[in-house]
């Protein structure tokens, strides 16, 4: 059984005990714990359902781990996919519709067959001229675009679907008075709680009990009172 499995899945499979399955239950616990969070966040980049973020967080993990051939590359989500899905498919459909969903699940399994024919070819040296300035104005940009997207959902402002970084950016600035002191409140205490979990407890998840606070903070403001409280909109509703 164990020689079918290691030619199946690779020969880390005869390296197995009880010692490496409980450090690789721990690692896959605290990598669940850091990706949750991120997950939720590249699915409302690409203008996807948070499932969508959690699905692609956990099965491409778990078939890169079964059937790849590195330890160590990373595998899942990340911004700048998300970023250019959203900037691909936007101007096709509304972001978050079922036309728009059929449209990014085809071009997921579009980009898994090049991706195939990448690795079958073995081209992947070819990553290696890629400059570090092209990498990292890529990076610098990429992290600009998520800032001014991300920066409707902190002031609670409805932007129309598919604008541009520079549109969105020039719409929120003339629909600044209709920002949504809930949403304010709400993303402030986000950031505030992950900065001070981090400051405060470097090894403690600080991305996720940040999410917790902020849904709390949520809850809270929704909560109905007899004082004028600010509110947040229910997406269940």
């Amino acid at each position: 059984m164990t020689s079918l499995f290691s030619r199946l899945f690779g020969p880390w499979v005869r390296e197995l005990d009880r010692g490496t399955l409980r450090i690789d239950a721990l690692a896959g616990l605290l990598g669940a714990v850091l990706v949750l969070p991120q997950a939720i966040a590249f699915a409302a980049l690409a203008g996807l359902p948070a499932s969508y973020g959690l699905a692609t967080a956990v099965l491409p993990c778990i078939v890169a781990a079964l059937f790849g051939s590195s330890r160590h590359v990373m595998s899942g989500p990340t911004n700048a996919n998300s970023l250019a899905m959203a900037a691909m498919v936007a101007p096709l459909a509304a972001m978050g519709s079922p036309p728009y969903i059929q449209l990014v699940l085809v071009l997921t399994v579009m980009v898994g067959l090049l991706q195939l024919g990448v690795g079958a070819l073995r081209l992947g040296a070819l990553a290696h001229f890629i400059s570090p300035a092209a990498l990292r104005g890529f990076t610098g940009g990429a992290a600009l675009l998520i800032a001014v997207h991300a920066l409707k959902d902190l002031l609670g402002i409805v932007l129309p679907s598919g604008l541009s970084a520079p549109a969105a950016l020039m719409s929120m600035v003339e629909r600044l008075p209709q920002f949504n002191p809930g949403a304010v409140v709400v993303g402030v205490v986000t950031m505030l709680a992950a900065l001070v979990v981090r400051r405060l407890w470097p090894r403690v998840p600080h991305l996720l009990l940040g999410m917790i606070a902020g849904m709390l903070a949520a809850a809270a403001l929704a909560t109905p009172s007899s004082t004028s409280t600010p509110s947040l909109p229910s997406p269940w509703t």
